[in-house]
């Protein structure tokens, strides 16, 4: 087997931290089909012999993870950011299937790849229901800061994304030319005051 293979195998006797003999049975019931398995199909083989070898431990660690279930946003450069769910399996997957399915139904007439085309589908479904509550009669917003020499195409300034940081200026523009927007001056002086 491969390094790959070693280390998920490794992994995963760390992670459930389970005593030898356990162990040796895991090794036993998926060693013999490793070397004809990808890394990914090996790693579920593993998940489902540690499920099958001892359920009750399995049950447990299921519901302390849940328990631990969250999203959070992790920015990144260009302005970019990394969207994270940990969430049960089961509850990842049908967020998956719905986001798929919506993707299915963007014209496909454009030069998107499928990963866009999801990402798309994502904002669409997270931005666009019902569930969004309202605050203060106003759904929640995304704020933005820019230069109106920069709204106005005169120069590059990058923009402020509240609760990001910089992001570029044809980004900022996007942001303020959206027709649902609600836009508020702020008038500063050059030092940014």
């Amino acid at each position: 087997i491969s390094f790959s293979h070693a280390r998920a195998v490794v992994d995963s006797v760390q992670r459930h931290v389970l005593d030898n003999p356990t162990a040796a049975k895991l090794e036993q019931r998926v060693l013999p089909k490793a070397p004809e398995r990808t890394v990914a199909e090996l790693r579920r083989d593993l998940r489902r012999g540690v499920a099958v070898l001892d359920p009750r431990e399995a049950e447990t660690r299921h519901e302390d993870a849940a328990a631990e279930r969250r999203v959070c946003v992790q920015p990144e450069d260009d302005g970019m950011a990394w969207l994270h769910a940990y969430l049960p399996a089961a509850d990842a997957q049908a967020v998956w299937l719905a986001l798929q399915a919506v993707a299915d139904t963007l014209p496909d007439d454009d030069c998107r790849s499928a990963d866009q085309r999801r990402a798309d589908a994502f904002v669409t479904l997270c931005c666009s229901t019902d569930a969004v509550p309202q605050q203060h009669g106003r759904r929640p917003s995304v704020q933005v800061s820019v230069a109106l020499s920069t709204l106005l195409g005169l120069d590059e300034q990058p923009g402020e994304l509240d609760g990001y940081g910089p992001i570029p200026a044809s980004l900022a523009r996007r942001i303020a030319a959206d027709p649902t927007g609600t836009w508020r001056r702020l008038v500063t002086d050059p030092q940014g005051r």
